[in-house]
């Protein structure tokens, strides 16, 4: 009995300790250790740091523990129903206000955009085609989301974009899609239909001013890469053989 309680006091001095760490500075902890926080608070009695480091070898990361879901994670020895239903609770506030910060953005601009694309659609397995609506000053008009929940790739949406346009009257559009596989560098898939949007959005009068592809990682954006640039040579030549 005395052991017991000797090893009930180491742990529940461990746990203030890091409380107090996360409290002075809470930018100290590991994700290994905000993840141990977080489960003091629905695993009371139990060391709560192997759970926490299981689950991020498992998922990979905080993120992935927190997005993953609950029936998966009822699996995980360790965890109850309880657990798994706090843990994915903080991961729907956290979608939540990745949510309001994204389509909060007034003005565009590819910095005021880089963070917030990797952080909604960077570890997303599905591929998700997004279209950001500008007026001329780079007011952002709208932000609208497509998915067909496919892993590995999205249906391009041209006659839904073209009627965005006929109702929101742009000046401009911003289109990004994420590769799940995380590979940043563009597709032979991703090349075409950068060129087939291209030319709709000119038919109609539209700028197409951007195709950003997102990973967890880093963003690659086809208008710093000179791809629109080849592209106008590309039509001029071509209306030039017409002429």
């Amino acid at each position: 009995m005395e052991e017991i309680k000797k090893k009930e006091c180491v742990h529940k001095d461990h746990r203030k300790r890091l409380r107090d760490k996360f409290l002075k500075d809470p930018d100290s902890l590991s994700e290994a250790e905000l993840l141990e926080l977080l489960l003091f608070y629905v695993i009371p009695r139990k060391n709560t740091s192997p759970i926490a480091r299981g689950l991020l070898n498992r998922y990979g990361s905080l993120n992935g523990v927190l997005t993953t879901a609950a029936e998966d994670l009822k699996r995980v020895e360790g965890l109850g129903e309880q657990s798994a239903a706090f843990l994915i609770g903080i991961g729907k506030i956290c979608e939540k206000i990745s949510d309001s910060k994204f389509f909060s953005v007034r003005h565009y601009t590819l910095a005021s955009f880089r963070e917030l694309l990797m952080q909604r659609y960077g570890n997303k397995e599905e591929e998700v085609f997004v279209a950001i609506y500008l007026s001329k000053n780079s007011r952002v008009l709208k932000i609208q989301e497509f998915t067909t929940n496919k892993r590995k790739q999205v249906d391009v949406p041209v006659q839904d974009l073209v009627e965005s346009f006929a109702l929101l009257k742009p000046y401009a559009v911003v289109i990004a899609h994420n590769h799940p596989n995380g590979i940043l560098s563009p597709s032979m898939s991703d090349d075409r239909t950068t060129q087939k949007l291209y030319m709709t959005f000119k038919l109609s009068g539209v700028l197409f001013y951007d195709h950003i592809i997102v990973t967890a990682d880093d963003i690659y954006s086809f208008r710093e890469h000179g791809a629109f640039e080849r592209l106008d040579k590309k039509i001029d030549t071509f209306n030039g053989e017409l002429l």
